[in-house]
This record gives structure tokens, sequence and C-alpha cells, in this order.
């Protein structure tokens, strides 16, 4: 079988990718050409007894946006028209023009299923609620109410779903079950602590230092030691996922080892890309310096948090 997924909305169509290939075992073509792709279809056809290797993920290509090589293009559809009943292959195309004579043969394959994402409009709150809802359930453990979702989709709009579920994922961190009174409360918070720990993370002194600011205006922050806490808890789940990425483990492994669905670990990726091992490891050194010297009565805690900005 064969699934094409591409669309506007990247981010559910990165989850949707997840949702096909979550836990099989998938050889992955990154960015490939139409002569790569059918070259490893070829070659995975040959291998017998080797159901393991006849799933193949082909991620981020950009072959289906533009016009291929005729002979190229016959070339891949013979190949993929004896491998498709016996493999499942997942394509995640960049973009997607349903004129091309690739496009057209492809949906004229029974084998072949073709998904579009399209994103939703101001008023498509119900599709979108609806596939909130399923997203949740399916990559997280987070529990919410149908109703809850329905209200939330209202009050924040549904064009941006990356934001729509991150959102809910970070409230998450501190709420197994969660409300519309909960989200409220985030969503409108003056700060965000777990952007400001984001910032410092990424050794950005500019954006902390404006988090910061919002923190130091809330007087039930002047002695929370518990933020310290989180904020340690954070790094080094950060270090532990740059730590898996240089393994080379698969979203799938990381999840299993963070104790966390394939759908955060998609964020944390994206976030670690621009943090640096030995930045958080001196924001740990410090952490652990300046919680003793707060209990000591030697450091103020906002003092503390000032100071973290400019390790």
């Amino acid at each position: 079988m064969i699934f094409l997924i591409h669309g506007e909305d990247e981010f559910r169509a990165q989850l949707r990718v997840k949702e096909l290939t979550h836990a099989k075992d998938f050889e992955v073509l990154e960015n490939p050409s139409l002569n790569q792709i059918s070259a490893k279809l070829q070659e995975t056809g040959n291998l017998l007894f080797q159901k393991s290797s006849d799933r193949i993920l082909v991620k981020n290509t950009g072959v289906f946006a533009s016009k291929q090589d005729d002979k190229e293009l016959e070339f891949f559809l013979k190949v993929l028209k004896e491998v498709a009943n016996d493999k499942e292959i997942v394509i995640h195309a960049n973009t997607f023009k349903g004129t091309l004579k690739v496009a057209k043969e492809l949906k004229n394959l029974p084998t072949a299923k073709i998904e579009q994402i399209k994103a939703f409009k101001s008023w498509d709150q119900k599709f979108c609620a609806e596939w909130l809802d399923n997203a949740i359930k399916n990559h997280t453990d987070l529990q919410i109410g149908r109703r809850d979702i329905i209200d939330y989709v209202n009050y924040m709009g549904c064009e941006d779903t990356a934001k729509l579920f991150t959102e809910l994922e970070r409230i998450g961190i501190t709420h197994k079950k969660i409300n519309i009174q909960i989200i409220k409360e985030y969503c409108t918070a003056k700060y965000d602590i777990f952007e400001f720990i984001k910032y410092l993370a990424k050794n950005d002194s500019i954006q902390a230092i404006k988090e910061l600011e919002k923190i130091k205006s809330d007087r039930n922050q002047e002695n929370n030691l518990g933020f310290l806490s989180l904020i340690q808890s954070n790094i080094d789940l950060y270090k532990t996922v740059l730590l898996l990425i240089q393994e080379r483990f698969t979203d799938e492994q990381i999840a299993g080892v963070i104790n966390a669905k394939t759908g955060r670990v998609y964020h944390l990726k994206k976030d670690t890309s621009s943090m640096d091992t030995q930045h958080l490891n001196k924001l740990s050194e410090k952490l652990l310096e300046f919680e003793t010297r707060i209990k000591t009565g030697s450091m103020k805690f906002l003092d503390a948090l000032s100071l973290l900005v400019h390790v």
C-alpha cells in the first residue's frame, strides 16, 4: 500500500505520517530524487524473507512538485506497481501538483492513497475540534473532555494547529487533567515559564530577559524555589534529547526513553536544534549553586534568575 501525504498544514501532515509509521520499522529516505526512490524500492524488492525492510518512508521530497524526466517517471511507476501490493510505502511530499503526470498516474493506482491535509479556515471550528480531540488522545497522556476541546478551539481559533496542540501539551506538563478554565488561565497569563526556560536553554538572552521582566511583575514568583526545579528538569530533558539525537535514535525510541508521545518528541527536536550541550551543562551547574545560596539566604530568587540569563 502507498500513502502519499501532502498539504498546507505541515504540522498535521507530520502527525499523520507519525500515525502511519508508529511502532513499525521503516527505512527512511530523506529528500530523495525519483531515481533514488526507484532504486530503493527495487533493492528492497529483491531481499526475500526480510519483511522489516519492506517498509519505506520517503520524507520531505519535492519530486511531486515539478515535471520529471519521462524515462525516470516510467521506471518509477513500473517499480511502484511491482512492489505496491507487498510493501508499505509512506511518502511525505513538500508540495504536490495534481496537474503533473506523476500525480495523475498515482491517483489512478489502486494501491495508492493520496491524503491532502488542508489548513483549517476560521469557520472550521467543528472539524478542527474533531481533529484536536483525536490528536490529543493519540499523541499525549492528557485528559480533556470534548466540550472543553470545542470551547478551547472557539477561544483560540483554528488556523494554527501547531499552537493549539503545543499549548495543551505545555499545560499538560503541570496538569494531566485539563479544562477550559485552566486553559484560559495559562493562555492569558502575563508570562510563560516554559518560554523563559526555552530561551535560557537556547542562550537567547534578549528573549529570556523579556520573559524575566514579565515574571518579575508577578509577586507570587518572588521566592519560588519550585521554579528552579522546573528549570532543572527541563534542562535535563533537553540534554537527554540532544544525546539521543546524536546517537541517531528514532522519534519512537526517544519517546520511549523520555516516556512521552512521539508528537512531543517532534517539538523537542525542533527546540533543541538550536541548543548546545555545553551551555546546558553550565546552566545545571549554576542552578545547583544558586539553589544552595538561596536556601542559605545569601541570594534572592529573582537575582538568581537574572544571573542565569547571562550564564
